[in-house]
């Protein structure tokens, strides 16, 4: 039966198992939420969104009515194990997206295990329960079962950080920049402070284009987490690396997109355009928000 209500809920953890779509897959969705043919239902948990995010936004936005379908599970753990499974078959994820969801599947599956073959003392079997998940789920994606092992460690690590940098991790599945397993696990165990240093000295890297040994650097006592990149810059190598120069940049940038918004606002009838154009505006209007949001909390924050 047909919805518009609007009222389905976003489960926080069920949202960040799930990738943002690529341009194709965009397209896809804009092109079948204007058919008049439409048959898709979102797949639902207790009222949450498991996967359709987006096609749901593109509904409630042109006020189109939708169906759902309630995903028969009777644990979270269940819930999680379908979600990464349903979106490891999506042939364009990042491989940090990858390596996430076949993490987090495992530690769901390996609840899901221990519950079903209780101790007599009534505790989860948490032993035996491991080696069966990681053995399946390496199987299933072709990877052996202490590599699921190092990806349950490694999702587990991007969790823990994720409460502190979640930009940092967010941009990392997206794959914009690399960061190793073993240096995730690393970087697991800093402190807050600390942490966001490193995160800093990633973005350093990128600029510069001269990664540094981040294992002395963080596995040392008390080495200060520029220090070394400092040592490697010298007159002969490059110029003087300039910490302002982005960001005054981008504060040149800016107006001229206030400048280009407010000209197509002015001359531009909204109503005239067609659906398809005014979902992609919004679509890139919302992470124009999110990403300017971003900046302003770390102006905030220092």
């Amino acid at each position: 039966m047909s919805r518009t209500d609007y009222t389905l809920k976003t489960d926080t953890e069920f949202r960040q198992l799930v990738a943002p779509p690529t341009p194709a897959e965009q397209i896809s969705l804009e092109e079948e939420i204007l058919s008049p043919d439409r048959s898709r239902r979102i797949l639902i948990w207790n009222g949450a969104i498991l996967v359709d995010y987006t096609y749901y936004e593109y509904c409630e936005l042109l006020q189109l009515p939708y169906d759902t379908i309630s995903l028969p599970c009777n644990t979270r753990e269940e819930a999680v194990a379908w979600i990464c499974n349903n979106q490891l078959k999506r042939t364009e994820l990042t491989t940090e997206m990858r390596r996430y969801l076949i993490g987090k599947w495992s530690e769901a599956e390996i609840l899901l295990t221990a519950k079903k073959h209780r101790q007599p003392n009534g505790r989860p079997e948490i032993g035996n329960s491991q080696f069966a998940a990681r053995n399946r789920i390496g199987t299933e994606n072709r990877i052996a079962a202490t590599t699921v092992w190092k990806y349950e460690n490694y999702a587990k690590a991007l969790d823990s950080m994720r409460q502190i940098v979640p930009e940092t991790i967010e941009a990392h599945l997206a794959g914009q920049f690399k960061i190793s397993l073993e240096r995730a696990d690393v970087m697991s165990k800093l402190s807050p402070e600390k942490l966001r240093d490193e995160c800093q000295q990633i973005i350093a890297e990128i600029q510069l284009d001269t990664p540094t040994t981040w294992k002395k650097r963080l596995l040392s006592d008390d080495t200060p987490p520029h220090a070394e990149a400092k040592k490697k810059r010298t007159i002969k190598d490059m110029p003087e690396y300039d910490p302002d120069s982005e960001i005054s940049s981008l504060a040149l940038t800016i107006p001229s997109w206030i400048s280009t918004i407010s000209r197509v606002n002015r001359v531009t009838d909204i109503t005239k355009t067609s659906p398809a154009a005014r979902i992609r505006l919004r679509e890139e209007l919302k992470l124009l928000k999110r990403t300017a949001n971003t900046m302003l909390r770390k102006v905030k924050e220092n």
